[in-house]
């Protein structure tokens, strides 16, 4: 099992308590981490991605996304049985709308799977 969906595992990912602290803070770096790892997978610049943490409100995990000029990533605690990994195909850093989304579990930020697919958008 992947850091991630051990963070995920644990419990809920919120401020509600300081546990949920500590878990949003480690899911955060983590998924920070991971991403940036994927933008150098895919050899892209630095002027070419950004990668951002919006920690949210107390009530839940926020999202960490990595944005590019061909696609959009986003990372936040699935909710409801979706999958964690949201990513879909974008026109420039500058759009936030993009093409239709795509799910995926955490193990593919891993194991090279959404590498491959976003090497071909």
């Amino acid at each position: 099992m992947n850091k991630l969906q051990t963070i995920i595992n644990a419990g809920d990912i919120n401020g509600y308590s300081d546990a949920g602290s500590v878990r949003k803070e480690m899911f955060h770096k983590e998924a920070q981490r991971i991403l940036k790892k994927i933008a150098k997978d895919l050899n892209l610049a630095k002027a070419d991605f950004k990668v951002r943490s919006n920690k949210s409100g107390i009530a839940g995990s926020g999202d960490i996304c990595l944005h590019s000029n061909t696609f959009y990533v986003t990372v936040s605690e699935p909710n409801y049985g979706m999958k964690a990994v949201m990513y879909r195909t974008c026109k420039g850093l500058t759009d936030y709308k993009g093409g239709n989304n795509q799910w995926t579990d955490t193990e593919a930020l891993y194991d090279g799977t959404l590498v491959e697919k976003l090497s071909r958008m």
